[in-house]
């Protein structure tokens, strides 16, 4: 029994020291493959083009690795967790899974925001996304490029997000660039004289607006980025016909919510869907749902539709019970952080919520617009068909954003003071009404209605960026 008992200790300790390697080989390949296959640069300041690469040793060394910058606080927690788990290295594992689906390494760019960030300055440098003076989450794909994708991530919208989300959004964000990577393919560059267009036609400055906005100034601007990223993305034949199926789903309904093609403005569809929640998640397939509210509405938010669900009848009938609602719904994990009514709905039917979306916010203007010229106020239904018959394509797809936000109905009184000014100095109505300077047209045309209005602003942007999508929009869209 002794000599038994010698033995099976012997086994046991043979066995745990074969394990203790066995696990350690696992960690040490794993610990080389990540070296190998993810690159992470840090940009202290992105209005310049400098960058440091970390290294290796630095990252496993538990240092500090942004001199104690608290804004890079959840920056260094989640590089730690990809690299160096203590506890649970299952995120690890899908990180390692994720990047051994790409031919080549994947680079992580993380950015600290100092304060807003100037958008031109920033695009000038770098490949990302920047809206509102602020880096959003994306991941860029360039063809013959040494990187099969580049993610780039803000510091503010990792304080956001904190740990949990910022793990979440980084294996999406490593499983986009094959998609991204499949694409992939040269075209036209979107022309200097297009933008040129696009910026007199919505009287859109070169430098772009800049508003104050929660004491700060912002910078805003076309995105460019943008606007290539979605450019790069039509090319792909699944998702023209992905758009062509959704269309179809308007074109064959009856009653209220058919539409035909000609009734859905595409660009202008495309480019607000690409604004509120990146390029990807408008243009996906796929049957993952989403919260549609934005993420300073529910801790889950995807998108910008914080009240999709209130618009469920005006989906198409043949996916209508598939729009859920996110409130009361105890499944959706996350909360909400101010009242909303967004839509729980699948990837693919993201494209259909904003074109309800858009037909809803043109609605909403005509409502507004007769309540702000109603009878009441001294205008007759004969004045206010005169302003909607002089109304531009240009000034109608303005109000439609500009319906977005509740500050469309503060855009209409400046619009009601300038003609009632006329109006008491004895012009003729009809002049009035094709007076672009002083009707409807007049939320492009004149400076003076809300100059440090980010509403107003928002309105030229999304106009301008229609235009920009126009000029590359496939013929068999």
């Amino acid at each position: 029994m002794k000599t038994y008992s010698r033995y099976r200790n012997q086994i046991i300790l043979l066995a745990t020291c074969f394990l203790s390697i066995l696990v350690s080989g696992q960690d040490s390949n794993q610990d080389t493959f990540l070296r190998d296959h993810l690159m992470v640069y840090y940009v202290e300041d992105p209005s310049t083009d400098q960058y440091r690469l970390l290294s290796h040793d630095e990252i496993s060394s538990g240092q500090r690795l942004f001199g104690g910058n608290p804004q890079m606080a959840v920056a260094q927690e989640l590089i730690h967790e990809i690299y160096t788990p203590v506890e649970d290295a299952s995120f690890q594992e899908s990180v390692v899974q994720a990047l051994g689906r790409y031919p080549h390494p994947m680079a992580l760019f993380l950015y600290f925001e100092r304060g807003p960030v100037d958008e031109a300055a920033a695009a000038a440098n770098w490949t990302n996304c920047i809206e509102n003076g602020q880096f959003t989450s994306c991941v860029t794909v360039e063809a013959d490029d040494e990187y099969a994708g580049i993610i780039h991530y803000g510091s503010e919208q990792l304080s956001q997000e904190g740990l949990l989300e910022a793990k979440s959004h980084f294996l999406q964000l490593l499983n986009d660039a094959e998609e991204g990577a499949q694409r992939s393919r040269p075209f036209a560059a979107i022309s200097d004289e297009t933008v040129s267009r696009a910026r007199q036609i919505a009287n859109v400055p070169e430098r772009g607006f800049r508003v104050e906005r929660r004491g700060r100034t912002v910078p805003f601007n076309i995105s460019l980025s943008r606007m290539r990223e979605l450019q790069q993305a039509l090319q792909d034949p699944a998702i023209q016909e992905h758009i062509r199926t959704t269309l179809d789903l308007f074109e064959n309904e009856t009653g209220d919510t058919q539409r035909s093609r000609d009734e859905i403005d595409l660009p202008l569809v495309l480019a607000i869907a690409s604004r509120e929640s990146g390029v990807r998640l408008p243009l996906a397939r796929g049957e993952r749902r989403v919260v549609t509210a934005g993420r300073d509405a529910h801790t889950r938010g995807e998108s910008g539709l914080d009240w999709l669900y209130d618009r469920r009848s005006d989906f198409p009938s043949s996916i209508r019970s598939e729009i859920l609602p996110v409130e009361g719904n105890s499944g959706i994990p996350g909360h909400f952080r101010r009242e909303c009514h967004p839509a729980y709905v699948k990837e693919k039917h993201m494209l259909t919520s904003f074109i309800v979306e858009v037909a809803g916010r043109r609605q909403s203007f005509i409502n507004r617009f007769n309540r702000a010229f109603a009878d009441r106020h001294g205008f007759t239904e004969e004045q206010r068909n005169a302003l909607v018959e002089n109304l531009s394509s240009s000034a109608n797809r303005a109000w439609i954003q500009a319906a977005f936000g509740s500050r469309s109905v503060d855009i209409l009184h400046a619009v009601r003071r300038f003609i009632r000014a006329e109006m008491r100095a004895g012009t003729d109505f009809t002049t009035i009404a094709r007076n672009n300077e002083i009707n409807l047209n007049a939320i492009v045309t004149n400076d003076r209605i809300m100059p440090t209005s980010l509403s107003r602003q928002r309105t030229r942007l999304s106009l301008a960026e229609a235009i920009i999508v126009s000029s590359f929009l496939p013929n068999n869209l």
